[in-house]
């Protein structure tokens, strides 16, 4: 049994390896060196991301919001992005 990295948004219990969805919700600082790759473009406020395994989700910072379903992720940009 893996063990529960966080709880997601939609009230999903994520565990390593799993796949979800990201919102962001807050604008935040890129790295600098991610900023220097090639076509990189910082993610606009309230757009999706997904699906993903991101091993630092334990490290969360109030920047971006996690869900299991992308219905789930996209209801809540529809609701909260006006």
């Amino acid at each position: 049994m893996n063990n529960i990295i966080f709880t997601s948004k939609d009230e999903y219990d994520i565990t390593e390896g799993m796949r979800y969805y990201s919102v962001k919700v807050r604008e935040y600082e890129t790295h600098p060196a991610i900023k220097k790759l090639k076509g990189f473009k910082t993610p606009p406020l309230w757009s999706m991301c997904g699906p993903y395994i991101n091993p630092e989700a334990h490290k969360q910072t109030g920047d971006i919001a996690y869900f299991y379903k992308k219905e789930n992720a996209i209801e809540f940009i529809k609701q909260n992005n006006q």
